[in-house]
């Protein structure tokens, strides 16, 4: 089994649409951080082993990466290309099937992760539909086996900013 933790960026500032090459570089807001500090501050208050931190190359991706990496006082983050915005799950299945670890964090973008998330519970339309991964939100998804049919378990998620766990997925 793996524990995949999902966690959608912290707020980041905003983009001015006009310029989308300059979209990765986007960093985190003060109050993007401050929040997430309290968020990272629950997940590593859990207790959870975390063998890997995995993040997209983004910066507003790799700041979050390094708040959590600091809480958990987990030193190395890993940048892999599989968490772009535009990566596939397929792709991305194949890469941690790859890395070999029993508990990865993927911090990422809304939809690839909201993707991972459905594909991996098997989530029928009307609640994938529902799902809203909030910046800065974590979930944790066991897994039974990675690859091209991997499957896995929603166990709970925790929103941005609190200490609160709720069994699941974060559907509205």
């Amino acid at each position: 089994m793996v524990r995949l933790y999902l966690v959608r960026h912290a707020v980041a500032a905003e983009s001015d649409g006009k310029q989308a090459f300059t979209d990765h570089l986007r960093g985190l807001t003060e109050k993007g951080r401050r929040r997430f500090r309290r968020s990272a501050r629950a997940f590593a208050s859990l207790g959870e082993e975390i063998d890997l931190v995995c993040t997209s190359p983004v910066l507003r991706a790799v700041q979050t990466a390094e708040i959590l990496a600091a809480s958990l006082g987990h030193e190395d983050v890993r940048v892999i290309d599989e968490l772009q915005p535009d990566a596939g799950v397929p792709l991305l299945l194949e890469r941690l099937c790859d890395l070999g670890a029993e508990s990865i964090v993927l911090v990422g973008h809304k939809r690839l992760l909201c993707d991972l998330a459905v594909t991996l519970a098997g989530l029928p339309i009307d609640q994938a539909l529902r799902l809203h991964l909030k910046r800065g939100a974590i979930a944790r998804i066991d897994v039974r086996k990675l690859g091209s049919h991997a499957s896995g378990e929603p166990r709970w998620w925790l929103a941005p900013a609190t200490d609160a766990l709720q069994d699941g997925l974060p559907l509205t």
